[in-house]
């Protein structure tokens, strides 16, 4: 059974388009320090968007609210994996992220 995690946003809101995909992504922080990205990817020329949680390399269905006392954080219920996702959708996230996580230059 899963519940929800307080998460704290560690990289504002990201987009960019890879391998066919627009995707977009927020990092959020959870406990000890660790990181994950909550993602939407819809391949550029259709519409079927897909939105999920990226965490130590494995996709997860998302459920998110914001946290009701105004703390800045969100709460998210991070679900059992997703099937299905191709190769090239993965590949496109993955892209993002190493994009998005590499350090601004001076």
């Amino acid at each position: 059974m899963s519940e929800f995690e307080r998460l704290s946003r560690t990289i504002p809101h990201q987009h960019g388009q890879f391998d066919g995909y627009d995707v977009t992504g927020t990092q959020y922080e959870y406990a000890g320090g660790n990181t994950q990205w909550h993602v939407t990817a819809c391949p550029i020329k259709r519409n079927q968007r897909r939105e999920y949680m990226v965490r130590n390399g494995k996709f997860h269905k998302v459920r998110m609210d914001i946290f009701p006392d105004r703390s800045g954080e969100t709460l998210i219920d991070t679900l059992g994996e997703v099937e299905g996702i191709s190769e090239q959708e993965r590949n496109a996230v993955f892209k993002a992220i190493a994009e998005w996580e590499k350090p601004e230059e001076p």
